[in-house]
């Protein structure tokens, strides 16, 4: 199954994913990026993690960003952390930090780097 690439994972000729490993990524990185009622394929999940520009996480983020990705019937788990670090030299920021083992076998464990909040840029 293919699957249309979104946003700034959209490279100039609007490809589609080539493997499952990478649809798989792109799934996980859209319901981090994108708020819950955003996506019309599956209005109940969404991080919205690009609208966090504050040092203020919610208590439960990373059991949030977990329980999130867990409901992907795709992966067999998954573990989601934060760390400050500067990604210029300069301005620090937080990086959302996604470790995934697919349930596949034969697919490759993710791990995707998300920054947000001040001073993040897309990835």
């Amino acid at each position: 199954m293919t699957d249309l690439r979104w946003l700034d994972d959209l490279d100039l000729w609007g490809s589609d994913t080539e493997s499952a490993e990478e649809e798989l990524e792109q799934d996980v990185y859209h319901v981090i990026e994108q708020d819950k009622d955003t996506n019309p394929d599956d209005k109940t999940r969404g991080l919205g993690v690009a609208n966090l520009l504050s040092d203020v996480l919610p208590s439960n983020f990373l059991a949030s960003a977990d329980t999130e990705l867990a409901q992907d019937d795709r992966i067999d788990t998954v573990t989601a952390s934060i760390e400050r670090t500067s990604l210029d030299g300069i301005t620090e920021t937080d990086v959302l930090s996604v470790k995934i083992q697919p349930s596949d076998p034969t697919l490759e464990a993710l791990n995707l780097q998300v920054p947000f909040g001040t001073g993040a840029t897309s990835r």
